[in-house]
């Protein structure tokens, strides 16, 4: 899930990723797992009102199947901290919600959420920050009225339209939008302007990847993807690779990238885990074959696809059975992954006895700046795009020994 911050106007983007939480038991431990609360007084409210199966805890299923909050929280004056409300996915509109909690800060609405109707947030005066979700198609009267310690207001909506006249009236002075890349004067035009928004309209420039899971437990690789494009040049705490191919032993070959495209499935390593990284956005076109599949929204992975009459086989970030080293995990159910992942899709071939043994895809890097092609998987998908180094392109079945640009890569012809 991404979301953006006020300071130096850069998206805050928290990776809600794991080995496990991208596998399909990984998922299915996510939805039977119980949520860790920040505020007890939260967790007790919870409980008492959707504990459905009576284990004095919430569970995310339980959390998920919550369709209006009613007036749980409205007036509560003790509650500091509802973060967990992102996992209340299934309610798709506030009204008389958190009005009048008065120590409540941050707050997060859950992206499944198209509607705040009424005063929902009004006399949050502790509320020092929001981010509003993409999917969000109104905001109602006086829902963040008199919230004056309000200086932060971060909207995913990429097409905003017009809120009511008194939703930000008395937030504070300095309160700061920070608006999607590309849309500053489409807000501006629907009337989200500096009028109201008087420390000023922003859009996002860079994106923070954190190596991190969404309770903060670090993380040395994770599965990634973005909307944008992503410019990692002089980036030195993450790396960044896109799987190019794969080697005769079974093992997921991984190329280093420096910019990706938007939607682009990426598997980012770094040595130093829980880092957060400012990756700046970029408009630079490039193309590389790449078999991760980016998984921008959320959505259901079915565990094989057919393509062109070619079956393939979906796989996640995840542990090794035989190894417990970081690899690709077989999906081998239905199960939801995203937002802000990736799987990799592998012809069902390739799914050797070797392979399905050891628990998935090992993983091989390629630092170097040529790759042997032996390692390419010679397909019209990976290969459309052949030049020698004076430009002039060729037919992939007819390259001689050298070096050729393939896909924007350089490839050693043995």
């Amino acid at each position: 899930m991404e979301k953006y911050i006020k300071p130096s106007y850069i998206t805050r983007l928290c990776i809600l990723c794991s080995a496990f939480l991208l596998s399909a038991i990984g998922a299915k431990a996510q939805s039977a797992g119980s949520i860790s609360f920040a505020d007890a007084n939260v967790k007790a409210l919870c409980v008492a009102n959707w504990d459905t199966n009576g284990d004095g805890e919430l569970s995310y299923e339980e959390a998920a199947a919550v369709t209006s909050l009613g007036n749980v929280f409205h007036g509560n004056t003790t509650i500091t901290s509802f973060d967990e409300l992102q996992y209340f996915t299934g309610l798709t509109a506030l009204g008389y919600s958190m009005d009048g909690s008065t120590m409540l800060s941050p707050a997060y609405i859950p992206d499944n959420a198209v509607a705040l109707r009424l005063p929902t947030f009004e006399g949050c005066t502790n509320l020092t920050s929001v981010t509003l979700p993409e999917n969000l198609t109104r905001i109602g009267a006086k829902v963040f009225a008199e919230c004056s310690n309000l200086t932060s207001v971060t909207s995913m909506i990429e097409v905003p339209f017009a809120f009511s006249s008194d939703a930000y009236n008395g937030i504070a002075d300095n309160c700061v939008l920070s608006v999607p890349y590309g849309t500053r004067n489409a807000y501006i035009e629907a009337g989200w302007t500096e009028d109201v928004f008087k420390g000023g309209v922003v859009e996002v420039s860079s994106v923070n990847i954190v190596m991190a899971t969404a309770g903060g437990e670090e993380r040395e690789a994770i599965g990634y993807s973005s909307k944008y494009g992503l410019d990692f040049t002089g980036i030195t705490d993450v790396k960044a690779y896109i799987a190019s191919g794969y080697t005769e032993d079974g093992e997921v070959l991984l190329s280093r990238v420096t910019i990706a495209p938007p939607r682009t499935g990426l598997f980012i390593t770094t040595d130093n885990p829980g880092v957060a990284v400012d990756v700046p956005i970029t408009e630079r076109d490039v193309f590389y074959a790449n078999m991760l599949q980016a998984v921008v929204e959320a959505q259901t992975i079915a565990p094989s696809e057919t393509k062109d009459e070619v079956e393939y086989l979906n796989f996640a970030v995840g542990v090794l059975e035989s190894s417990s080293e970081i690899g690709f995990v077989r999906v081998k159910e239905p199960t939801t992954i995203g937002p802000n992942k990736c799987i990799l899709s592998v012809p069902a071939s390739y799914y050797t006895a070797e392979v399905r043994n050891r628990g998935g895809f090992k993983i091989e890097f390629v630092e170097d700046e040529t790759t042997d092609l032996k390692h390419i998987i010679n397909n019209a998908e990976n290969t459309k795009n052949c030049y020698d180094l004076q430009g002039r392109k060729v037919n992939a079945n007819d390259m001689q020994q050298g070096i050729y640009i393939i896909n924007g890569k350089k490839v050693f012809i043995k």
